[in-house]
Order: structure tokens, then C-alpha cells, then sequence
């Protein structure tokens, strides 16, 4: 008896391929666009289509409310959304209406949206540009209606940069760079992208097994949005956010427990726990102040060791996330900018 063939044989190949490789994958998980970087078999990056107009785009936008109460005011924008703008921002000199008058409804302002709408709340605006961006305030001057003058980047062409600046000489990976998408109008968008030499872009046609499961997306997204994430070692590193601060706490868990182990071993798990927690941080894109609470060592040699080894780690793989001190209470202290929505915020929104 002949065996039928598989037409789909996709999934087999990638499968047999192993998961060394860089690989940037967009595909759709839960009935939204995603875009997820793998690194080794490890998710660095994820990127969601988001609503409303993208961050960084220039637009006018026509104060519609103004609530002195709370220092704010809503503009309407294009496609009839709308902003929230803090009136210390729409001073007189940037008012399109009326130059040199102060704030009134019915004014227009050159706004940048720096913070793309979330569920249950408004895009944020700004009327701060850089240098080269000043350029579409003369242009602004002509405008009286909701003229969108610059898109920002979709989140096609923000993972294929984060995609790009990991094949650079100094990246970790250590297997093939390829691009894979199961969407058809996605595919004939990146096929015109210009990729590093080597790197291959697939269509990914596999009706048996999806791409989400074939790299194991539900797992790793599900991961990246827990409160708890579990080591290797049997360590937990648990993330707790406040209105001021983020804290991450590193237990021992079931690692032998903490008062068994040799005092050698504590930096080996906290060594094991900062690697993760730099993935982690640049994963769920967390920002503001971040307060990391590493099993204690009283050792100051093995404290500093600890500092070298993070301030080393974000150097390399995530230039926006700074280490600053150890205190004296064992708790190290770091920072991150902000970069648009968090991980939770974009699967939330």
C-alpha cells in the first residue's frame, strides 16, 4: 500500500531545523496582528498591531474639551479620535488658530502622539518635536483641517528593525536569520524589505500545524504577561507593579532551598535570575523606576559582581535599561525609558 504524501511539509522541515536560529514571525494570535522575535529558542521581542493612529505620528489636532481641574486638555484628531495633551504643552506660541493667544476650543496645535490609545483611555500628544521633526510646523501653518503630515512606524517596520540590529556582528545567535509569516498581504510587504545576506524570508504554508504552535507562541506570550516566571534552577522571579515603582523579587524557591545552600551558590542563582530579568524587562518593554529585591549577599565583591554582570548584559541587548546602585538594604536600583505601551498594556488594549 502507497502511503498518501503530505502536501504541507512546513512544519516537519522547521521543525527538524531546530531552534537556534534568529527568527522574526508574524503571524496572528487570539484575532490580533502580532510580531514575535525568537532568539535561540527564547522570545526577545514582541511587537502588536496597534489602534488609532501609531506613536510618533504629527498631526493637527482641534481642542475639543478643556478641563483645568486636572491640567488637561482633549483634542479632536484625524479619523475622529481623540488626544489627551497636558495644557502646560499648548502654549501660545504653538497655536495654529490663533498665534500668540492663549488656549481656547476650537484651537488647532501640531500634536505628536506619543502614546498609542490602551483600553479604556485616550492616545497621549505632545506638542514637543525633535529638530528634524520642526519642519512640519511651517507646513502646519497652512492646515486648517485634522491633516495627518507624518504616519509612525507600523509594527511591521519596528520588529523588523529590532530584527535587524540582532544580526549585526556581535549578536548571540548562532543559527540561520530568517523572516516567516503566515499572512499572504504581510508576505508581500517584507519580501520587499532589504534583509541581511543570508537571511530568508518564508511563507509559511503548513495548514497542519500553525506557526504559533510550531514555535510555541501560546506558552512563550502567556509567560512573558505572568506575575511569575520559574528558572531553570527552580528560582522564581516574582513582578509586582505600583503607581511609583515596578518591583521583581528573586526567590530561591525550590532551589534547595535558601538556608541550605552554600553561600557560593547564592550569586549563581542571582546571576541565573539577572539574565532573566534583562530578558524579561525588554520583553514586557516594562519603563519607570525598577526595583530588584536579589536574594541577599553579604559578600560586597560578589554585590559588585552582580552589578558588572547586569550593567554588562543591558549594554549588549537593551540600551534604554539602566543599572544604577545596590542599596544597603540589598535592593538594586535601575530605570528603563519609556518606549510606547507595555506588553500587558498592548494584549490589554
Amino acid at each position: 500500500m502507497i502511503k498518501p504524501k503530505t502536501r504541507n511539509q512546513d512544519g516537519k522541515l522547521l521543525s527538524k531545523s531546530g531552534m537556534q536560529d534568529l527568527v522574526l514571525i508574524y503571524t496572528t494570535y487570539e484575532n490580533k496582528k502580532i510580531a514575535a522575535i525568537i532568539n535561540n529558542g527564547s522570545m526577545i521581542q514582541i511587537f502588536t498591531e496597534g489602534k488609532g493612529l501609531r506613536r510618533g505620528s504629527i498631526c493637527i489636532g482641534k481642542v475639543s474639551e478643556i478641563k483645568e481641574e486636572i491640567n488637561s486638555a482633549f483634542l479632536q484628531i484625524a479619523d475622529k479620535q481623540k488626544c489627551f495633551v497636558h495644557l502646560d504643552e499648548l502654549k501660545e506660541e504653538f497655536n495654529l488658530t490663533r498665534p500668540g493667544k492663549s488656549i481656547k476650543c476650537g484651537d488647532s496645535f501640531l500634536i505628536k502622539i506619543i502614546k498609542e490609545p490602551a483600553k479604556n483611555k485616550l492616545a497621549t500628544g505632545s506638542t514637543s518635536l525633535s529638530e528634524e521633526e520642526e519642519q512640519y510646523r511651517v507646513i502646519a501653518q497652512s492646515r486648517t483641517d485634522y491633516s495627518v503630515l507624518k504616519y509612525g512606524n507600523s509594527y511591521l517596520e519596528e520588529a523588523f528593525s529590532a530584527f535587524l540590529s540582532l544580526t549585526d556582528p556581535d549578536n548571540t545567535a548562532t543559527g540561520r536569520t530568517r523572516i516567516i509569516t503566515d499572512d499572504s498581504k504581510v508576505y508581500s510587504i517584507i519580501k520587499e524589505y532589504t534583509v541581511p545576506e543570508g537571511c530568508e524570508i518564508q511563507f509559511y504554508e503548513d495548514s497542519l500545524v500553525s506557526l504559533s504552535v510550531l514555535f510555541g507562541l501560546t506558552g512563550k506570550i502567556s509567560e512573558a504577561l505572568s506575575r511569575r516566571v520559574r528558572l531553570k534552577s527552580g528560582a522564581e522571579l516574582t513582578f509586582d507593579s505600583t503607581e511609583a515603582f515596578l518591583s521583581i523579587d528573586v526567590n530561591s524557591g525550590k532551589s534547595s532551598g535558601k538556608n541550605k545552600l552554600p553561600k557560593e551558590q547564592y550569586l549563581s542563582l542571582n546571576l541565573e535570575a539577572a539574565s532573566e530579568i534583562c530578558r524579561q524587562v525588554k520583553l514586557r518593554n516594562l519603563s519607570g523606576i525598577i526595583l530588584i529585591d536579589f536574594i541577599n549577599m553579604s559578600d560586597s565583591e560578589q554585590n559588585r559582581i552582580l552589578i558588572d554582570y547586569m550593567k554588562e548584559n543591558v549594554e549588549k541587548s537593551d540600551p534604554l535599561f539602566h543599572i544604577i546602585d545596590i542599596t544597603k538594604l540589598g535592593i538594586m536600583e535601575t530605570t528603563r525609558q519609556k518606549t510606547g505601551m507595555s506588553l500587558f498594556e498592548q494584549f490589554n488594549s
